[in-house]
């Protein structure tokens, strides 16, 4: 059985989650940004005005309908399963964890639950932040050929 986690592996963790999940909604932000030929200004206003990731990706796949192109709506679908992936680890990190207790100088975090009484391990932190850094470096790809078949720098613009 692993250790415990301390609380610095998991506000590490926990940091690279909420870095990969954000950089993957700036990716659909700029991709956004190319779909619509919006400026910067306007699409950051329109893209972060919905609070809700699920409104966002809607938001998205209405632009794809009226793209109406097959493979950039395959390339876009597919980085959104990605962010859903990234959002849903980091979501799962962010709200599980609230109890924190102390014991001999170790500090330990446990699930919310109480009675589950599992402690927290490095291990179950990894299964969360390994498929989160998947997810971002496969929307990178993703941006990256859709970037090239839009001839536009992949360069995120805000």
């Amino acid at each position: 059985m692993s250790n415990p986690t301390t609380i610095e592996d998991y506000l590490m963790c926990m940091g690279r989650v909420t870095h990969s999940a954000a950089f993957v909604d700036m990716m659909l932000c700029n991709v956004f940004r190319i779909i619509s030929g919006l400026d910067n200004e306007t699409t950051i206003a329109i893209y972060y005005m919905p609070d809700s990731a699920k409104l966002k990706f809607r938001l998205l796949q209405h632009m794809m309908k009226k793209n109406r192109d097959d493979e950039e709506t395959a390339l876009i679908e597919e980085m959104i399963k990605h962010a859903k992936t990234a959002n849903s680890h980091r979501n799962e990190l962010a709200h599980s964890f609230l109890h924190i207790e102390t014991d001999k100088s170790l500090r330990r975090i446990y699930p919310r639950d109480r009675q589950q009484h599992k402690q927290i391990t490095n291990g179950y932190l990894e299964t969360h932040l390994n498929p989160t850094l998947n997810a971002m470096r496969e929307a990178g790809d993703l941006y990256a050929q859709l970037c090239d078949k839009r001839k536009v720098s992949p360069l995120l613009q805000f």
